[in-house]
């Protein structure tokens, strides 16, 4: 870890111009991981230990890196760009990458040579999430009308069986989805996953659950041309396409092109607060592992990080001319990982490196920052919802 000073600093306009600069710190610690000799187009840290840190790139391959010496402990050839990668929730030996050939892949890392589940798609897909359970995959795709044999549909999300390399479901979208994540619904256990909140391009988040969006009717367990039925119901909480989403305990971050990110309350879909400070598309969003933090990054390079309880930013990361488009923070820690893109193409793996990112102890909150309701703002929060955030 190095400390740095002139990469980080505090804005109170959110302008890049540096003219109402009020702190530049001297403890924030950074760190490169450098090795890729592409683009790094994901990231994502072990979820149970935090120890190393997965990554995808146009080179080809998937790396396993340990955070603390930046040395590879494990190399994936996977002979295609690695699109997105992630680690398991419940391990830290399996990752799931999805690659330019069309394939989803899960890997034990210690034995990467050959992946121990292959499923091969009938689409190009860009979106993958896991369910906390560890055994199913949430996969999405653009599919696009004229592409597609019944006509109409433009996007595709398939439920994948890991374990036994079947997909389960099929659905499809007349409409673009995004980014999706699992979440629970319910106010007393947040470990029943088995809802997919779904970014589109209405400006929505569609709220599915998986069990319900279509009966399994063939032999091997696949239920294709689906269209899911709008249940339980659909949150407006945007003016224009919703790219991207993260989620920690009880809070939901969400960015859009409209260049606004979202924190709401996953008990009541209470939208809390919004980041109103970016000019462009915000195309990363990631909620820090206690809810504390939201860092957003748009198409101008930079990131910003600040407080979920009041939206105030804690600082800001200045990339140079670097558009930030992956970031994963880590599952214990306050560090955060980042990737972009370069102004200048270059196959100097300087250049694409990823950085690592931990802020100064001066902007950690020292209680609870998560928001909080009470029990009479829950039934109010209920009510209101009911009334007028939900549509059938």
């Amino acid at each position: 870890w190095t400390v740095i000073s002139s990469s980080i600093m505090f804005f109170v306009d959110g302008v890049l111009n540096g003219k109402k600069k009020v702190e530049t710190w001297n403890e924030v610690r950074k760190k490169s991981i450098v090795g890729h000799s592409r683009q790094v187009n994901s990231t994502s840290f072990s979820q149970l230990s935090g120890e190393h840190l997965a990554t995808g790139s146009d080179d080809g391959t998937a790396r396993i890196w340990d955070i603390e010496t930046g040395r590879v402990v494990s190399r994936i050839e996977c002979n295609e760009s690695v699109v997105q990668i992630a680690y398991s929730p419940i391990d830290d030996v399996q990752v799931a990458t999805l690659t330019g050939d069309r394939c989803v892949r899960v890997w034990d890392i210690r034995e990467p040579k050959k992946a121990i589940s292959n499923i091969k798609l009938n689409r190009e897909y860009i979106n993958m999430a896991w369910h906390p359970e560890g055994n199913i995959l949430a996969v999405g795709s653009s599919v696009g009308g004229k592409e597609d044999p019944v006509g109409g549909v433009k996007d595709c999300l398939s439920i994948i069986d890991c374990k036994r390399s079947v997909v389960l479901k099929r659905l499809r979208f007349k409409y673009e989805i995004n980014e999706f994540v699992f979440a629970s619904l319910d106010i007393d256990d947040l470990s029943d996953s088995n809802y997919l909140l779904l970014t589109t391009e209405h400006g929505t988040i569609e709220v599915l659950n998986i069990d319900s969006t279509a009966s399994n009717t063939s032999e091997n367990n696949i239920t294709t041309n689906t269209t899911p039925k709008k249940e339980p119901y659909t949150i407006h909480g945007h003016t224009d396409y919703c790219y991207c989403i993260s989620k920690a305990g009880h809070l939901l971050a969400v960015g859009a092109k409209d260049s606004l990110a979202s924190i709401w309350d996953l008990r009541t879909m209470v939208a809390l607060r919004y980041i109103t400070r970016n000019t462009t598309p915000v195309r990363s969003v990631a909620l820090s592992h206690d809810g504390a933090f939201i860092a957003t990054a748009t198409y101008d390079p930079g990131v910003d990080i600040a407080y979920t309880s009041n939206a105030e930013r804690a600082f800001f990361l200045d990339t140079g001319t670097t558009s930030i488009h992956t970031l994963a923070w880590h599952p214990k820690r306050y560090i955060l990982a980042l990737a972009g893109e370069p102004k200048q193409q270059s196959s100097n793996a300087d250049h694409h490196a990823v950085q690592l990112i931990a802020p100064p102890p001066s902007v950690i909150p020292q209680d609870n920052p998560n928001y909080v309701l009470s029990d009479e703002e829950l039934t109010r929060a209920r009510f209101d919802n009911e009334r007028s955030l939900f549509s059938s």
